[in-house]
């Protein structure tokens, strides 16, 4: 059984994807299939929900950057909301806070 749960919905003119629990190698397939399922949906806007992830490992990082190589080669953009310190530290680590712009909520990345 995976530690992780990815629930996707559209929220206006964004498709919010909500990631929770451990992004590790356990969990890379789901995280994986979840992530070829919003690329299919081709959005403008995807808005990364990170407020529940509580750990991600370098397979999960990738799983963004090609999520959000396919949304910004089709003119969209991808943006996280709600990360916890941990999760931003991640991205600073990674330097991916330019790549991803980052927001408090779902509802602030949503509306841009």
């Amino acid at each position: 059984m995976s530690s992780l749960s990815v629930f996707v919905e559209q929220k206006g003119q964004a498709v919010v994807a909500s990631v929770s629990g451990s992004a590790d190698l356990g969990s890379n397939d789901l995280l994986q299939k979840e992530i070829d399922k919003v690329i299919a949906l081709h959005p403008k806007v995807v808005v990364l929900d990170l407020a529940k992830l509580t750990f991600i490992n370098s397979l999960g990082i990738g799983g963004f950057l090609r999520l959000q190589k396919s949304v910004k080669a089709a003119g969209g953009a991808v943006r996280v909301a709600g990360a916890t310190p941990y999760v931003t530290g991640v991205f600073a680590a990674s330097k991916l806070t330019n790549a991803f712009p980052m927001f408090p909520t779902v509802d602030a990345a949503a509306s841009v």
